[in-house]
């Protein structure tokens, strides 16, 4: 597989900052899963109920595009920088 084919399927060197909520939403929802599975819970106040939500609130930020970075050179995206 050539880097532009892999840049194709798995993002390129700057979509790494907009899948890292994605990235770390699947996580917990693998832990999630391990732990229902496991019928286990971490300390009193954390169990899998609350890992799925921090899942899904990780997902919908990806969804909304927070963590993402303008790219240089065009529109689009959050930017934290005003019109001059």
């Amino acid at each position: 597989m050539n880097e532009t084919t892999a840049s194709r399927v798995f993002g390129g060197p700057d979509d790494v900052g907009g899948t890292m909520l994605a990235v770390i939403g699947a996580v917990l929802f693998a832990l999630a899963l391990i732990l229902d599975l496991a019928d286990a819970s971490i300390g009193d106040t954390i169990n899998g109920m609350t890992i799925v939500t921090a899942g899904l609130l990780c997902v919908a930020l990806h969804l909304a595009g927070i963590g993402t970075r303008a790219r240089s050179g065009g529109g689009g995206g959050w930017s934290l920088r005003g019109r001059r």
